[in-house]
């Protein structure tokens, strides 16, 4: 259904400029204080979701990373299910979310 993913492995996509998407479930006024850097925002209980998802992300076989606030915020993996419900395939959740990408001092888009 969808994979764990850890920051290293995030880092590198981001430095090789790999064709994959992040989305930042997290509510819009503190995804536009910051986040990951080329992260799109889709909350996870946004009301029409599934429009939401179906034009930002047309390709269902493209590489997803997900990710929220931190390791507690369980927002990620409700919106990883959904992305697999809907049919897509490469799902992977980063778990410990946005504090340990502040913590570690990676670069922010703010």
């Amino acid at each position: 259904m969808f994979n764990t993913i850890h920051h290293n492995e995030i880092k590198a996509m981001i430095d090789r400029n790999d064709d994959f998407v992040i989305v930042d479930v997290r509510a819009p006024a503190l995804f536009m204080k910051n986040h990951l850097p080329g992260a799109i925002n889709i909350p996870l209980n946004s009301i029409n979701f599934t429009e939401m998802v179906d034009n930002q992300i047309p390709d269902k076989s493209k590489p997803i990373v997900i990710y929220c606030a931190d390791h507690d915020c369980q927002k990620s993996v409700k919106f990883c299910k959904k992305l697999a419900n809907l049919g897509y395939r490469h799902i992977s959740d980063y778990e410990n979310g946005l504090q340990e990408w502040i913590n570690l001092g990676y670069p922010l888009n703010e």
